[in-house]
């Protein structure tokens, strides 16, 4: 389903479906304001249902509250994603309580209160076997390579406390169960990347038997989160919703000097929008020439 987007309107206490069929929702057709994103969405398909494991927009009057998941400028900026959300709060969405789906289809689900079924495809029932671990392992182990995607604390039994790096995504490292536990024995730790290198943070803690985790950027469901017991039976699963610098926090580190300035977040996020042709040739009307909102060099300065 990623071809789709699926666009949610709630008005007094209903809700009214749209869909794209297309790219995800780029930053140029939601991040202008209520207006601008209306209009796109007006020219949409309306449905009857939501798609199954898709990006969705969710826009709810009744609590002023503008909830997104999905964009593929994002995939490779996780740690801008903060940052453009205080952007459209302060300016282009004022008045808005903007809000990034941290746990992609399971914070829709959970914000407009209906069942994970309802956006996700049934588990597969087949069984995690021995044979599918081996072939994960090795897979694992064979393209993981020194680039950093994802940040591994462990907490060892007597309370040391170790980093690691992996070029693997959250999900496809937490797959790895114990496995993950014989890996670290055997690597090097390291020092923490700066915030503009981590995708996505995993606290083990031994001492409590508990997995604190941060997916960074949300794919579609894996399965991985309803099917964490399959893999890491006996653990506590908890979310982290505050990124790399809550990892930081709950490790006991200072995340200061590792910080992302807002001039460095800020950057790449107006670079994308003076060059996304494809929000000119859509909206090249008069309409749009009289009255355009796109951002320009005086308005960078202002958000700087």
């Amino acid at each position: 389903m990623g071809n789709y987007t699926n666009y949610v309107i709630r008005q007094n206490g209903c809700d009214r479906y749209y869909y794209w069929r297309g790219s995800p929702p780029t930053i140029t057709k939601i991040f202008y304001g209520l207006e601008r994103t209306l209009d796109w969405v007006d020219l949409q398909h309306e449905i009857q249902f939501l798609y199954r494991e898709t990006y969705t927009v969710v826009i709810d009057y009744d609590r002023k509250v503008f909830l997104f998941w999905g964009n593929d400028f994002l995939i490779d900026h996780v740690a801008h994603i903060s940052h453009l959300v205080e952007i459209m709060r302060s300016h282009t969405w004022s008045g808005w309580d903007v809000r990034w789906a941290a746990w992609g289809v399971f914070d829709v689900a959970e914000y407009l209160d209906i069942p994970i079924s309802s956006v996700c495809e049934p588990l597969s029932e087949k069984p995690w076997t021995e044979e599918n671990r081996q072939y994960h392992l090795q897979w694992w182990l064979e393209f993981d390579d020194p680039d950093v995607e994802t940040v591994i604390t462990h907490r060892c039994l007597d309370g040391t406390i170790a980093d690691y790096i992996t070029s693997h995504w959250v999900d496809e490292t937490l797959q790895l169960g114990s496995d993950l536990l014989s890996i670290l024995k055997t690597r090097s730790t390291v020092l923490l990347p700066h915030e503009r290198d981590v995708s996505g943070c995993i606290y083990i803690d031994e001492i409590t038997k508990t997995l604190d985790v941060w997916l960074g950027y949300p794919f579609f469901d894996s399965g991985i989160i309803r099917k964490i017991d399959c893999y890491w039976s006996g653990w506590n699963f908890c979310r982290n919703d505050g990124g790399y610098f809550e990892h930081l926090r709950k490790t006991g580190r200072n995340p200061e000097q590792l910080r992302l300035s807002r001039e460095e977040a800020i950057k790449p996020i107006l670079q994308y929008l003076h060059q996304d042709l494809q929000y000119r040739n859509v909206w090249n009307t008069e309409r749009a020439r009289k009255n355009d909102s796109y951002i320009s060099e005086e308005h960078a300065l202002e958000l700087e």
